[in-house]
């Protein structure tokens, strides 16, 4: 270079003018590693130099399933394992570079590696278990059944939803015992080793073992039993009143106080109030009788308190001196509270009795009574294993009578009556099904329920004026023999449809002594006012009642 100044005089230098390219950096130093057969993503940047920028690889090559855009992004699906060494070289506005090595490093996927896993899970109901519990590998895509269980344990099935994997194993009602299952997974590399599932299926309660089911058995066939018991008693009243036709046309309402237990240690209360209505006609007369007791009794498994409410009514002709006979109607309802936790069974019956007294000689008697009932039970049964309810309603029918023969003798006011008594039922309780109690739910087949005794007694009555009135009383004295007076009933799960378990419901003591005490008094025309005691008792000491009645007799 040169210079000249004003007087014309110059100079002259040399100079070196050096010009430097911007200094590029790619970044960041190093990539993330991927992995085969899942998304990879990365961002390439560049410090210096004038934006935009372009970036491209010169040298080496990426992983197959790799591409780099050129703005920088790095994307795609790698679809080999290993390390990739590769140039990055980034370009600037002014056309200025630089270059980076990378090594990308591409790890390969490992085979899913399952759990081992046991379900248990009860006869007739689900299981389910995650398979991805504990498995290794994922995520998995795929889960699989490659070895089923028996057929006769259950059937299996897997859902899938949000990455889980879920069997789901529906037992066998019937089935009782292990099973097992093989199951692999499967991810984006591949499917694992097989892996197993032991299914242990545990049995259903035994229902025969359970005190509410037993409880609830027995409640219906005592119930049977008492209402048959109860129309022969009122109807059995009537009978006795026909002997006498002084008896027979008298007007009554009786009150009557009762305790009663099958255990001998608790009481109870009882009303009865047999009535009589004539009419114009001597030969036809009208009448009604009822009962209302409350009891408990204890079966072996599970405390029965009961109420029990019986109506008798009828008409009678005296057709000869020696022949009086009548149709009548009954109803009785009984509640039974079982146990302590709400099993309940309530119960009606409607009945249609026919019945006759035939003297043929003098003091000597003859009584038959033969009659029908409808019968209806409501159930509540407290379910032991989850505390639900299950109901149910059952119909029936119920067929009742006896025969009573025997001789009055009247002497001064004094009577003398013994007596033999043949008395049975047939109740058939049909079959009916529960609900309510889910899988607990119990079908009861029909059940037969069958009562036969024999009883021989002797009744004593005296009576003596007074100056108020007339004072009656008597005795009686009865040996009671039961025949027949248990009953079995079948029953199952309602949903297996087999009825494989069976309820004894067995009466209490077969022979049985009873003792009665009262009297009359008689003031007036128009009043008698009466008390009645009675106790029974089985033999063998496991049942026991007893019965205290107040009567209040009005003539119209």
């Amino acid at each position: 270079m040169s210079a000249t100044d004003a007087g014309e005089f110059s100079g002259e230098r040399e100079y070196r003018l050096t010009i430097a390219a911007p200094d590029l950096v790619l970044t960041p130093g190093n990539l993330p590693a991927g992995r085969v057969n899942a998304a990879y993503n990365a961002s390439l940047g560049a410090e210096g130099g004038t934006a935009p920028y372009g970036f491209a690889v010169t040298q080496g090559s990426l992983p197959e399933g790799l591409a780099l855009a050129e703005d920088g992004t790095l994307s795609g699906t790698p679809s080999e394992p290993g390390s990739f060494s590769v140039t990055m070289t980034v370009t600037d506005r002014l056309g200025f570079t630089g270059s980076r090595d990378y090594m990308i490093a591409i790890e390969d996927i490992a085979l899913p590696q399952p759990q081992n896993h046991a379900l248990t899970v009860m006869a007739g109901t689900d299981g389910t278990i995650d398979l991805t519990l504990g498995a290794m590998g994922g995520p998995f895509i795929k889960a699989a059944i490659v070895a089923n269980p028996a057929h006769e344990a259950g059937m299996v099935r897997i859902a899938s939803r949000g990455g889980r994997h879920i069997l789901h194993f529906s037992a066998s009602g019937g089935y009782a015992g292990t099973a097992s299952l093989r199951y692999t997974l499967s991810n984006a590399g591949g499917i694992s080793e097989p892996a197993s599932v032991m299914i242990t299926v545990v049995a259903r309660p035994d229902p025969t073992l359970d005190p509410e089911v037993i409880g609830l058995v027995r409640a219906q066939t005592e119930t049977a039993k008492r209402f048959a018991k109860a129309q022969i008693r009122n109807f059995g009243q009537r009978l006795e009143q026909l002997h006498d036709e002084g008896t027979r046309r008298r007007n009554s309402l009786a009150l009557n106080l009762t305790a009663q237990s099958s255990r001998g240690d608790s009481d109870a209360l009882s009303l009865r109030g047999p009535e009589a209505f004539g009419n114009q006609r001597d030969e036809l007369a009208f009448w009604s009788s009822g009962y209302v007791n409350f009891g408990s009794s204890d079966d072996g498994a599970i405390d029965l308190d009961h109420t029990l409410i019986g109506v008798s009514a009828g008409a009678d002709y005296r057709f000869t001196p020696k022949f009086t006979a009548g149709l009548g109607l009954g109803y009785g309802r009984d509640v039974t509270d079982i146990g302590s936790n709400g099993t309940e069974s309530r119960a009606e019956a409607f009945s249609l009795a026919a019945y006759g007294s035939y003297r043929p000689k003098p003091g000597f008697f003859i009584d038959g009574l033969a009659g029908y009932s409808s019968l209806n039970f409501d159930s509540k049964r407290y379910v032991t294993w989850t505390g639900d309810m299950a109901t149910g309603t059952r119909r029936g029918e119920q067929y009742f009578a006896a025969l009573t023969a025997g001789y009055e003798l009247r002497r001064d006011g004094v009577l003398i009556s013994p007596y033999g008594r043949l008395s049975g039922s047939r109740s058939t309780m049909d079959m009916f099904t529960e609900n309510g109690g889910g899988v607990y739910n119990l079908t009861y087949d029909e059940q037969i329920v069958k009562t036969l005794s024999g009883t021989l007694g002797l009744r004593f009555e005296q009576s003596r004026p007074t100056g108020w009135g007339q004072l009656t009383s008597r005795a009686r004295f009865e040996y009671t023999h039961e025949f027949e007076n248990s009953s079995q009933a079948r029953l199952g799960y309602a949903d297996l449809g087999t009825l494989p378990y069976i309820i004894d419901a067995d009466g209490f003591s077969r022979d049985q002594l009873a003792i009665g005490l009262g009297f009359d008094a008689q003031i007036g025309e128009l009043w008698t006012l009466g008390l009645d005691y009675r106790t029974a008792f089985g033999t063998d000491g496991d049942s026991q009642d007893h019965t205290v009645a107040f009567k209040l007799d009005v003539r119209f």
